[in-house]
């Protein structure tokens, strides 16, 4: 695990992130869109203490699958009733369907297999102004947002030239 990395291994993504046990008929929570779960103790020090693990909760992280090469952004939370991922054992990552074929590039060889991923924390600034979020209305907003404050600047340079000019 690179110094950098929050969690590192293989994952197998959850369709479910409700505890089940039997004859239960409590509804399916899917992940939701932009989000990633994992399991807390998965988490490297100095993230492996709850102060620091409270504060981590919400941050946007980069979620690079080692096969494919393809890194997505997504917010973290943890969710307790997830496997780690252990020796030779893949963990269990909460992610929409969506998430998991950016990741596997569509390859439908790597779809229902586990896969082995890093997440660290992001350091991307077109995924933290939400150019690259994944829910189309966040998407649409971010991007009508840059084009705005590009708008606004490039009138602001043109009201400045006849003043310089002058």
């Amino acid at each position: 695990m690179a110094r950098r990395d929050l969690v590192c291994g293989r994952f197998l993504r959850v369709h479910d992130l409700t505890k089940r046990s039997e004859g239960s008929s409590a509804a399916a929570e899917p992940p939701r869109l932009g989000w990633v779960y994992v399991r807390h103790d998965a988490l490297a020090p100095p993230y492996d203490e709850k102060a620091a693990r409270r504060r981590l909760r919400g941050a946007l992280v980069a979620i690079r699958c080692k096969k494919s090469g393809r890194t997505i952004h997504r917010r973290i939370a943890f969710r307790a009733i997830l496997k780690k991922p252990g020796d030779g054992t893949p963990g269990e990552i909460g992610l929409d369907w969506d998430s998991w074929i950016a990741l596997t590039d569509a390859d439908p060889a790597l779809e229902d297999r586990d896969l082995d991923l890093e997440i660290r924390r992001s350091r991307a600034p077109l995924a933290w102004l939400g150019v690259g979020h994944p829910d189309p209305t966040v998407h649409a907003a971010a991007v009508l947002g840059v084009v705005a404050l590009s708008l606004g600047v490039l009138s602001l340079g043109l009201a400045a030239v006849p003043l310089l000019a002058g």
